[in-house]
């Protein structure tokens, strides 16, 4: 029961990130402990989702600090939402007869480069995001809307992959907390318009991309099996192979100083500088470490 997981899978248009834990932990129902996304999806959004299980939660913290998102996008200029998004409400609509004879070329030049770097973006009023300790669509949901300061973003890569007016489609590589419908709504004013996403999926999620996943949207045991990843696999990370009494000390929760730690293997890719997977002699995996100079402080032990 307490071996920790991650599951990646296909989120279809339509169901929730919620709804899909709940598929998840129908499926494995007695086979694992608590269920939990690392990064949500929008309902009428698709792509990859990683799921974890038996106390792969605690990697999220993790996942969220370390891994970049990619997600295709595609858009609608001239109309705004309430929602970013085709599910919400028409707020406005409106032409710019200037937006109509954009080329592609010039639409690369005008957007590609603005955005790529450091960003400031205000979350959507319907998000996740918290005000007082609320979702901000569920102030939302009650009349008020809520408009919180800027937060600093990351962009990437934004590439524009078509345009053929109002349609806008484009790829975009984000960091933690980027909100693709905020960042289009960005983009259409530049182009002096406004807009909203009319699809939107999720390619990868740090090494981990969508190709291979079954996408027919329902979740079964085998298939879900065969491409579980261990937590070494979904983080992947630099490894210390610690001797009989290094693993006994770090499994107790004690410092191992830097004589005793074992075999290094430093050729891995390294997500978070400084931070190891731990392993006993017989390659059971005992949990993460933070190495310096003295040694291996343990910053997560598996029970």
């Amino acid at each position: 029961m307490n071996n920790p997981k991650v599951f990646p899978i296909y989120k279809p248009p339509g169901p929730s990130s919620f709804k899909m834990v709940a598929q998840v932990k129908r499926v494995l129902k007695g086979q694992v402990s608590k269920v939990g996304h690392f990064g949500s999806l929008d309902p009428f959004a698709e792509g990859l989702m990683l799921i974890g299980v038996s106390g792969a939660a605690k990697l999220n913290q993790y996942i969220q600090q370390t891994f970049s998102k990619t997600y295709e996008a595609k858009g609608i200029l001239g109309i705004k939402t309430s929602t970013g998004d085709k599910e919400g409400e028409v707020l406005i609509e409106s032409e710019n007869s200037k937006v109509f004879d954009l080329t592609l070329e010039k639409l690369k030049d005008l957007l590609e480069t603005k955005f790529i770097g450091d960003y400031l973006q205000s979350p959507p009023s319907f998000s996740a995001a918290k005000h007082l300790g609320k979702p901000l669509y569920k102030w939302a949901l009650e009349g008020k809307k809520i408009e919180k300061a800027p937060v600093l973003r990351k962009i990437y890569s934004l590439e524009i992959l078509s345009f053929n007016y109002p349609y806008l489609s484009f790829r975009a590589r984000v960091g933690s907390g980027t909100y693709i419908r905020s960042l289009f709504e960005d983009m259409a004013e530049v182009l002096g318009t406004v807009g909203h996403l009319d699809g939107l999926i999720r390619t990868e999620i740090g090494p981990h991309k969508i190709e291979g996943l079954p996408t027919h949207g329902e979740i079964n045991p085998e298939e879900i099996s065969l491409n579980e990843l261990s937590l070494s696999q979904a983080l992947p990370l630099n490894e210390i192979k610690l001797p009989v009494e290094g693993a006994k000390k770090f499994s107790h929760g004690n410092f191992v100083s830097e004589d005793t730690l074992g075999l290094v293997d430093s050729d891995k890719a390294d997500y978070l500088p400084g931070h190891f997977w731990v392993f006993d002699p017989e390659g059971k995996l005992l949990g993460m470490g933070q190495k310096n100079p003295s040694g291996l402080k343990p910053v997560w032990v598996l029970s």
